[in-house]
């Protein structure tokens, strides 16, 4: 079918190409729509040119390797997914058949406006591909010669002033080069090669400072392209006043960022000697800048430079920068808002709940009350995302969780991106906060079953989880926990935790010996690899496993057991609450390390 365009569609591309004004291809499609008039007064072969001429300037320009959904350089403008759940572009390269493919060829080889004729030409490469991937009975022709009227046309609108900014400008100089390079065309490659350097140069001469990394860019990313030693070192000289004037704090361009970007560039053309003395510049600026800044702020800055120097080898760099993070660990700490708030349970509620968790014969109590305080992980990760609805900033935050000595201990991604971690650190929260209700029933118990030490000891001796071996270290702790005593409780029992656990996969039928790296014989495996081992995994629930993993193992919980072995464990942390919970550790191993639960158990009331 002929393709005609609206004789106003036709008026207003000349007036545009005849003035050579810079080309926004949004806002002339936008022009053009409205020039077409209304749809319903066009004939089909109008709408046709209309779609040739208003799709083609509302494609969008596909960055680095995102080439969806088509695989080529153009991309939609939008996309959205219709009731039946069929993505929808818009537009859609599959709407232009051969007859607009072969129009925009005749457009590209005439119309005398570069950056127009780059778009036809360029679009007629990519989209005719497409066509012939998908009608390789009836492929158009893509002669060598219209990807050279592709890239002499970019470098055009570029020498003339088309684009309607710097940035569009290095977008056209790339993919000119990208062009050149791939149709092995030497003439074509010097070309875009100099207009890229030329185009720096009188952006320097200028006084343009924005957008300095692009000419490297366009350097580092262009393959198959040779560069003299002449023009690498161009670039380099580039860098390095980039490098300079951005780690000068005096300068009024000083960003240790920008500092930081010279430099990794810097990095891929100079010798290792220069590399370490650009680092050690940028370095210096986020040093200088981190002097100055808020303690939380800083210790990000300063932990990222401190992983830098430990790559580059300079350890001595690293150690002071580690230093000044623990200089001012208790500057970030206090700068810290803290929030409380109470909950008040009525006490006719609380104790409905004990009535109905604390019953039964000693081990089925022990049980309930172990299972009671434990969460689905499955239920728990639908109330996360039930309160991302509310809260969706927060959700899509990252969350950073500082450890010892004002270094960053984990860092929680967004909801959509480490649920895992998410899941964690709700679970060390709940763990927190029912402390109170675990309290309750372990008092509630010891009265009702007549629970001293004797009593604890029976129940757990009676249990394979817990050989006669254990037992001494069982019953200090045990005594350590009655007394009062809770540092002391704690520091005894969690091996045990760990100890049965261990026993818990023997029960299982595997082997919690490894070869030691060291020494020639074999270690014991800690409890992070037990409760991720994958016998365990499959025979213990989930509730059980992720509240062992947020309580002992992972950074982004509670991590008891790592702080307990590294001595980073503060005596505020290992009171009454923490002792109650390695107690219910003991007691859910004992009751369910052989066994998943069968019966379903009473939450908490909620506050």
């Amino acid at each position: 079918m002929p393709i005609e365009l609206p004789n106003e569609v036709s008026r207003r591309l000349s007036e545009f190409e005849a003035v050579g004004a810079p080309l926004n291809a949004i806002e002339l499609a936008g022009q053009l729509h409205a020039a077409a008039g209304p749809d319903e007064a066009l004939t089909e072969e109008q709408r046709r040119g209309c779609l040739a001429e208003i799709a083609s300037l509302r494609f969008m320009v596909a960055r680095g390797t995102d080439t969806e959904p088509w695989g080529i350089y153009f991309k939609p403008l939008g996309t959205f997914v219709d009731n039946a759940g069929v993505p929808r572009h818009g537009p859609d390269a599959r709407w232009m058949d051969a007859e607009i493919i072969e129009y925009w060829k005749t457009r590209a080889a005439s119309c005398p406006h570069a950056a127009l004729r780059a778009r036809y030409a360029d679009l007629a490469r990519e989209i005719g591909d497409l066509w012939n991937r998908d009608h390789p009975q009836s492929k158009v022709d893509k002669p060598r010669a219209l990807s050279q009227l592709t890239a002499n046309s970019y470098i055009d609108a570029v020498d003339a002033s088309l684009a309607k900014d710097a940035y569009v400008s290095w977008q056209w100089l790339e993919r000119a080069l990208t062009i050149a390079a791939t149709i092995k065309d030497p003439q074509l490659i010097e070309r875009a090669k100099k207009a890229a350097l030329e185009f720096q140069r009188a952006r320097d001469e200028a006084g343009e400072s924005g957008l300095w990394w692009r000419l490297d860019d366009v350097m580092a990313g262009a393959k198959g392209v040779a560069w003299t030693d002449a023009e690498k070192a161009e670039v380099c000289d580039l860098l390095r006043k980039r490098l300079a004037l951005a780690s000068d704090i005096a300068s009024k361009e000083f960003d240790p960022h920008a500092a930081t970007g010279a430099a990794d560039r810097l990095a891929r053309w100079v010798d290792s000697a220069e590399k370490i003395s650009a680092l050690r510049t940028a370095g210096g600026a986020f040093e200088a800048m981190a002097a100055n800044a808020n303690a939380l702020v800083a210790t990000a800055w300063l932990e990222e430079l401190s992983r830098r120097y430990r790559d580059a080898k300079l350890d001595a760099d690293a150690n002071r920068v580690d230093g000044v993070i623990r200089a001012r660990a208790d500057e970030a700490v206090a700068s810290m808002k803290k929030t409380s708030t109470s909950i008040e349970i009525p006490p006719e509620e609380m104790q409905s709940w004990l009535d109905e968790i604390v019953q039964g014969p000693l081990p089925h109590g022990l049980a309930r009350i172990a299972f009671a305080l434990l969460n689905d992980p499955k239920k728990m990760e639908e109330q996360i995302k039930t309160m991302a609805l509310d809260t969706p900033i927060h959700a899509r935050m990252n969350i950073s969780i500082t450890g010892f000595q004002g270094f960053t201990a984990a860092v929680i991604g967004s909801i959509d991106d480490d649920m895992p971690g998410r899941l964690l650190h709700q679970l060390a929260d709940i763990i927190s906060m029912s402390g109170p209700f675990l309290h309750q029933a372990l008092a509630r118990a010891t009265v009702d079953y007549s629970l001293d030490p004797e009593g604890w000891m029976a129940y757990f001796a009676t249990s394979p989880l817990f050989p006669a071996a254990s037992h001494g270290m069982l019953r200090v702790g045990i005594d350590a926990w009655i007394g009062g005593d809770y540092v002391k409780a704690v520091h005894v029992l969690v091996p045990q935790v760990e100890a049965a656990l261990r026993e818990s996969l023997i029960a299982m039928g595997e082997s919690p010996m490894r070869p030691a790296k060291t020494g020639g014989g074999f270690e014991a495996i800690g409890m992070g690899a037990i409760l991720n081992h994958d016998v365990f995994r499959a025979r213990i629930p989930p509730a059980i496993r992720w509240h062992l993993r947020a309580l002992y193992s992972d950074p982004r919980g509670i991590n008891l057991r790592n702080k307990l072995a590294h001595g980073h464990a503060g005596a505020n942390l290992l009171g009454l609450g923490i002792a109650n919970w390695v107690i219910h550790s003991l007691v859910t191993i004992r009751a369910f390390g052989l066994a998943s639960p069968q019966e379903p158990t009473a939450a908490p009331p909620a506050p």
